[in-house]
């Protein structure tokens, strides 16, 4: 796709005038850019690989790579690494996503305002995949495979499920006082006539010496009417349970977190930001006119 236009690439229906290239020092060199939206991997030694070049540019950076919604928790190496080479060229970079942070993070974090005293979190994902096969995300699940296939993928490292649950229940555990010391998970696959995966489930919970704190679940499937849904319930002083039905579908809901905290980034101190010192928000009307003095 090196030399074609985004607009074409992207299937909008008329051309941009932005190239696509496949040469990062001569378009990192030529481009001034203020963010950099990053899509391409899911562990942090990875991104840290992967962004040497645009932080050296003086390049911020909105990351999806799941592992970076709370990095430390999976490689404390690569995140000093990642967080001193932005803190010497004076950038920010920001994990976030649609799940982890935005779903499982913000949203439990905004519902447990009007309340004191959280003892548990539970957050319940019934998703259509359908927006994913073909993916490397369906790829990952092990969605349209045998039993035979998902066996040897998950033997393989191939098959790995979500990535972020781990993450996801240090954040929170952070934010409400709880030291999460150990994290279970059961996980089921489901087969159609054709004797390949068309649903996962996975529910992970996390514990603190022996108590529940947070119970996630996740279970995907590609069927026909589905009910789909997110739904939350917050044990607490004051109880909060919300649902949100349908559940967020499908790719452009990411797209969305990811654009929509570009104003919180461009104001946030050089190095690795973390959850919950951004917001994010629809924003309506340029990004300059949201963000104070840097």
């Amino acid at each position: 796709v090196a030399g074609r236009d985004l607009g074409e690439v992207a299937g909008l229906g008329s051309d941009l005038g932005i190239l696509i290239s496949n040469d990062e020092d001569a378009l990192f060199a030529s481009t001034k850019a203020d963010v950099l939206i990053h899509t391409t991997t899911t562990h942090v030694a990875d991104t840290y690989d992967q962004l040497k070049k645009p932080l050296a540019a003086g390049i911020n950076v909105i990351t999806a790579a799941e592992e970076m919604s709370s990095p430390a928790t999976y490689d404390p190496e690569a995140t000093k690494l990642l967080d001193d080479l932005a803190r010497k060229h004076g950038v920010a970079v920001l994990g976030t996503g649609l799940w982890p942070t935005y779903v499982d993070i913000d949203i439990p974090l905004l519902l447990s305002a009007g309340s004191r005293g959280v003892q548990s979190i539970k957050y319940c994902r019934h998703g259509d995949f359908r927006a994913y096969m073909g993916s490397v995300v369906a790829k990952h699940f092990g969605m349209g495979v045998t039993k035979e296939a998902y066996s040897q993928g998950v033997k393989d490292g191939v098959i790995v499920g979500h990535v972020g649950f781990e993450g996801s229940f240090e954040r929170l555990g952070h934010y409400f006082g709880w030291t999460i010391d150990k994290v279970t998970k059961d996980e089921a696959q489901f087969y159609g006539p054709a004797g390949t995966t068309t649903g996962i489930r996975t529910i992970a919970r996390g514990w603190e010496n022996g108590v529940q704190r947070i119970e996630m679940e996740i279970h995907v499937c590609v069927d026909e009417g589905w009910e789909t849904y997110d739904k939350f319930d917050i044990e607490a002083e004051v109880p909060t349970h919300m649902m949100i039905k349908p559940a967020l579908y499908g790719t452009r809901p990411v797209a969305n977190v990811l654009v929509n905290h570009i104003p919180a980034l461009l104001q946030a101190k050089p190095g690795i930001v973390l959850r919950s010192t951004v917001g994010a928000f629809a924003f309506g009307s340029e990004v300059g006119k949201y963000l104070s003095d840097r």
